[in-house]
């Protein structure tokens, strides 16, 4: 089974670290050599991408009960807009990085503290390259 990794842009926040292109090579890096994982840059909804590719799930990570609230109303939209053909599957975050965002990395970041604990050690180098 072929597994998607759509890398957008998130119009709700204020300037992502890496940009999009970046995102999809760090991505890419880090899951290269696993065949069933594509990664792809969207310019458009993941529910679009996901009937585009033909895919019958979008998976999607929860911290929290905001999370979960927003991702309830997301599911019904995406239900709605795939004539019912996109299910979404959520899986909740490990307890350790249920307050972990990545506002909360880019400013301890910012504070020239250790993100090792938060991040992919390639993420980690990557975030060092771009300082």
């Amino acid at each position: 089974m072929l597994q998607l990794s759509d890398v957008n842009n998130n119009s709700s926040k204020k300037q992502s670290f890496f940009t999009p292109e970046e995102r999809v090579k760090i991505i890419k890096e880090i899951y290269k050599g696993i065949d069933k994982i594509r990664v792809i840059q969207g310019g458009c909804a993941t529910v679009d991408l996901a009937m585009l590719y033909n895919c019958k799930a979008i998976v999607r990570g929860l911290r929290g009960l905001s999370d979960y609230d927003y991702e309830v109303q997301l599911s019904q939209i995406n239900k709605d807009i795939s004539n019912k053909e996109v299910n979404t599957i959520c899986f909740f975050a490990d307890q350790k990085y249920q307050f972990i965002s990545s506002s909360v990395v880019k400013e301890v970041f910012a504070l020239d503290k250790d993100i090792t604990p938060y991040v992919h050690p390639y993420v980690k180098q990557k975030m060092y390259e771009k300082r």
